[in-house]
C-alpha cells in the first residue's frame, strides 16, 4: 500500500510539473513580445504526413523565408480570431519590390490561390509534436480538466495530508514515549530514595 501511495504521489507530482511547465510556456507564447514564438494546434490534415492532424507546432517570426519552409499565416478572409493556415512555401515571388510566397499543403493537389504577403505571416514552424494538440484540446474539456489536472492535484494533496498526519502521529507517539520515560524515571527515583531511607533507618537501628 505504501509503495502504491508513493507511486501515485510521484506520478501526480510529475504530471503537475509538466502541466505547470506547459502552462508557463503557453502564457509566455501569448505575451505581446516582438518576434515571440507561438504555440498552435493543427486542425487539418493538409500538411500530412509531415504535420499530422492534431499536432502542436511552435512557430517563430523570421526576417526572411525560403522555399521549403513551413509557415503559419492568416487567411485572406479570417472568419475566427484564432484561424490560421500552416503550409509549405513552394515559390518566392518578388513583384514591384514586394515579396510574397506561394504556399501549398503537402497533402493538397493544388497550391493556395492567393500568395502570402509578409504582413500575414505568423512565423516559421520550428518544431511539431504529433497528437499533442488532441491532448491540449481534451484538457480544455471538463472531463479532461478533471482527469489531467484535478485528479493529480487531489492525489498530491491526499498524499501530503497523509504525510502530515503520519508526522503528527509520530510526534504524538514520541511525546507519549518521553512522558512515559519521565514517569518511569520518577518512579525509579522514588523507589531509590525510599530504599536509601530504609537502609539509613536500618543502620540507625543497629547502632
Amino acid at each position: 500500500m505504501k509503495n502504491i501511495n508513493k507511486f501515485l504521489t510521484i506520478a501526480a507530482n510529475a504530471i503537475l510539473i509538466i502541466i505547470a511547465m506547459v502552462g508557463i510556456v503557453i502564457i509566455w507564447s501569448i505575451l505581446p513580445l516582438k518576434n515571440n514564438f507561438k504555440i498552435l494546434s493543427v486542425t487539418s490534415s493538409s500538411m500530412s504526413p509531415a504535420i499530422p492532424l492534431g499536432s502542436v507546432i511552435v512557430v517563430k517570426p523570421e526576417s526572411e523565408y525560403v522555399v521549403g519552409d513551413i509557415i503559419t499565416f492568416h487567411p485572406v478572409l479570417k472568419l475566427r480570431q484564432d484561424e490560421n493556415i500552416t503550409h509549405r512555401i513552394t515559390k518566392v515571388l518578388n513583384e514591384d519590390n514586394q515579396v510574397s510566397y506561394v504556399t501549398k499543403g503537402d497533402a493538397n493537389n493544388m497550391p493556395d490561390i492567393t500568395p502570402v504577403t509578409a504582413d500575414r505571416i505568423v512565423g516559421k514552424e520550428i518544431v511539431s509534436v504529433a497528437a499533442l494538440g488532441f491532448l491540449l484540446g481534451y484538457i480544455k474539456t471538463l472531463p479532461g480538466l478533471i482527469l489531467v489536472v484535478i485528479a493529480p492535484a487531489i492525489i498530491l494533496i491526499y498524499g501530503e495530508v497523509r504525510k502530515i498526519r503520519s508526522e503528527v502521529e509520530k510526534s504524538r507517539q514520541e511525546s507519549k514515549k518521553v512522558k512515559k520515560n519521565k514517569k518511569v524515571s520518577k518512579v525509579y527515583k522514588k523507589k531509590a530514595t525510599g530504599s536509601k531511607k530504609q537502609k539509613k533507618g536500618n543502620k540507625n537501628v543497629k547502632k
